[in-house]
């Protein structure tokens, strides 16, 4: 054991540290910040970290240790950016002038009213993607940008969806976006007796049916 049982997350730092060549990390205590601790019900515990850079999130890196019920390390596993370049964290507009740019980019690809859009508060994150070859079989260069990450609402709408776009910090560019809105399966007892199945989404004030095979929008509004 590293140390006390009851404190997972220092005891992870210094194995990172221990390993940090073979993590490929510059120094854990600075690049990991703790997320959130917790058991499970076989006794194990686990300990999340969310990777940063000068204190800012960096959007899909994540690293969690796992310790059995007798505090022994039993594996980690990271979705961690090694080489991770500086990044200025200043921003070069307001975060209201980037949901602005949010608004804009959503109205402009989406049959929607603005007045149905519930933005959060927005955050400064790093977006970072790793060297990688597109389809045309070119290699990609990394892309480190800070950014301005918003999540906007639109349940009330004929078209739902929770939009979450990546706004760059410095040009205003969009990074990446994508719908967040998702459906689970249910079913229920149709007016014959037999039982029909459907897709139901999680909406304002509880779940939402509805039915787009038709070309056209059908919503249960009880």
């Amino acid at each position: 054991l590293l140390g006390p049982r009851d404190d997972i997350k220092a005891r992870t730092i210094e194995v990172l540290k221990t390993n940090r060549a073979l993590f490929k990390m510059r120094d854990p205590g600075l690049e990991l910040a703790p997320a959130r601790e917790e058991s499970d019900r076989y006794g194990m515990q686990h300990a999340r970290f969310q990777q940063v850079s000068h204190g800012v999130p960096v959007v899909g890196a994540e690293l969690s240790a796992h310790y059995d019920s007798e505090g022994h390390l039993a594996s980690i596993d990271a979705n961690y950016i090694s080489d991770l370049e500086d990044v200025d964290v200043n921003p070069r507009f307001a975060a209201g002038d980037a949901l602005q740019m949010v608004k804009a980019d959503i109205l402009g690809r989406t049959p929607i009213d603005e007045s149905a859009l519930v933005p959060d508060d927005g955050k400064l994150v790093i977006y970072a993607k790793a060297a990688s070859v597109g389809a045309d079989g070119k290699a990609q260069a990394p892309l480190t940008r800070l950014a301005y990450e918003y999540r906007v609402r639109a349940l009330e709408s004929e078209h739902p969806a929770i939009w979450v776009i990546t706004v760059d910090a410095q040009t205003g560019d969009i990074l990446h976006r994508y719908n967040n809105f998702q459906t689970i399966d249910a079913q229920g007892v149709g007016v014959l007796g037999d039982t029909k199945k459907f897709q139901v989404s999680n909406g304002a004030g509880g779940f939402v049916m509805q039915d787009t095979s038709l070309g056209v929008t059908l919503r249960t509004f009880s």
